[in-house]
């Protein structure tokens, strides 16, 4: 187990769930009756770095919990020309007290290329975790006719692994690339620029099959685009409509009737190949989405629809052994973002499951 006790910061405290809050607080002998989740935390803080002995519990939550919780991360493949060792010897010269304690930049320094502020390094596994902040916006604050404006911090994680040349990245998507990008130049002692490349090449459907989950929503984009006619939208709605009343009295006629009039309309293009009818359905329909709260791949409207969507975006339920139970998570996974979001409070321990799951075993 890596320790991330140097890397304690009341921001990251605050984001725990409210029973491990509490379990801290007994912990560390604080009353840990609150109501206000943030106020525990700002107490454990405070408690926690005067504290110079953590016991085995304290040391187990943190490190279990401090850089997980709810998150999207990405991955990236690690160029092989960096190696533990040598990034290692580059991190100790230019932060050399970070691998300590945390050196958080004053607010007003803040600036939109992030600042490393807190290194924790395992030589028996060669795995880096750097914790990185930056400005991520800023607010105005107004006092009188005073209007004050005040930088937003932002926070990143970046956990490489250097055994299996993967970099995991957790933060704001959007700021992923920019991040990883600034850290590679920091660590590359190479005249030469590396190239990272993102390393995510599933669909919804794949990851659901490595992760052994049950996919219960997803959003979807149609495959075929139809212009807006409204002849073309009744005669779609015929054909529904006579399914339904064949059932009804075995009209064989009315339902061959309105398939005829719905390929007439079509010009003869409805078959398997050019037109499916079933892609017709979604005719006008910008995205579907398709939810349940159990496993949706087995029912029939998934069946008939999938084969004429793109998935953007999916829902799973995964289920991860931590100790002696089994936990359950969801996850939403972002096809054009290429990221993974975990949509409660997860562990350390769930997040290398997933990642496990989805690259070693390709």
């Amino acid at each position: 187990m890596i320790i991330f006790n140097n890397l304690v910061m009341p921001n990251d405290l605050s984001k725990f769930n409210k029973s491990d809050l509490m379990d801290l607080a007994t912990e560390l002998d604080i009353s840990s009756i609150k109501n206000n989740k943030l106020d525990l935390a700002i107490e454990v803080f405070n408690k926690f770095k005067t504290q110079e002995n953590k016991n085995e519990k304290i040391t187990a939550i943190i490190s279990n919990k401090l850089l997980a919780g709810k998150t999207a991360v990405k991955w990236f493949d690690v160029n092989e020309t960096l190696t533990y060792d040598k990034v290692i010897k580059i991190l100790k010269e230019d932060n050399s007290n970070l691998f300590e304690n945390i050196l958080i930049p004053d607010l007003k320094d803040l600036s939109t290329e992030p600042t490393i502020f807190g290194l924790v390094a395992d030589d028996s596994t060669s795995e880096i975790y750097i914790r990185l902040i930056y400005k991520s916006g800023v607010k105005s604050e107004m006092y009188g006719p005073d209007i004050n404006k005040i930088p937003v911090p932002g926070y990143a994680t970046i956990y490489i692994n250097f055994e299996k040349n993967i970099l995991e990245y957790r933060g704001d998507t959007k700021k992923a690339k920019k991040i990883v990008n600034n850290v590679i130049d920091k660590i590359n002692e190479t005249s030469n620029s590396i190239i990272v490349e993102e390393k995510f090449d599933f669909t919804v459907e794949q990851i659901a099959i490595h992760l052994e989950g049950e996919l219960i929503d997803t959003v979807s984009l149609p495959d075929i685009n139809i212009d807006d006619d409204e002849e073309k939208y009744r005669g779609v709605s015929k054909v529904l409509e006579a399914i339904d009343k064949y059932f009804n009295d075995s009209d064989i006629e009315k339902l061959e009737s309105a398939l005829m009039d719905i390929n007439q309309l079509f010009d003869h293009n409805i078959d398997e190949n050019i037109m499916p009818f079933s892609s017709l359905l979604l005719s006008g329909l910008e995205t579907i989405g398709m939810g349940s709260n159990k496993e949706i791949r087995n029912t029939p409207l998934y069946k008939y629809l999938n084969s004429n969507l793109t998935q953007t975006t999916g829902f799973i339920r995964i289920k991860v052994p931590e100790g002696n139970v089994i936990n359950e998570y969801t996850i939403r996974v972002g096809i054009q973002t290429k990221s993974i979001f975990f949509t409660s409070d997860v562990s350390e321990k769930a997040i290398r499951h997933v990642r496990e799951k989805l690259f070693n075993s390709k």
